[in-house]
């Protein structure tokens, strides 16, 4: 199993998650951390993360997950409302 915590340093400057190599078909889980105040936002592309909540994103809350199934994990894009704030990364291999 595989775990990371990914801080966003700074709100409306998305980033890529990770470059940790997945498994085949494996799901990649991303959660919002447990002390999170704002949301956090998951896109595919950086503009799309950093524009307004929902529009060309998902958002997430604290203790909120959605689940991808992809390649490479940092295909999508993440960033926060909050600067800070957390997204805990998982899968199993």
């Amino acid at each position: 199993m595989y775990v990371e915590t990914v801080t966003i340093a700074s709100a409306g400057t998305a980033q890529q998650a990770t470059s940790v190599p997945v498994p085949d078909g494996a799901e990649v889980v991303y959660m919002g951390h447990p002390d999170n105040t704002g949301s956090i936002k998951v896109s595919d592309t950086a503009a799309k993360a950093q524009a307004a909540i929902g529009d060309g994103n998902v958002p997430i809350l604290a203790n909120m997950s959605i689940v991808y199934q992809v390649e490479d994990p940092s295909i999508p894009y993440i960033d926060a409302t909050v600067s800070g704030e957390k997204v805990i990364i998982t899968f199993e291999f």
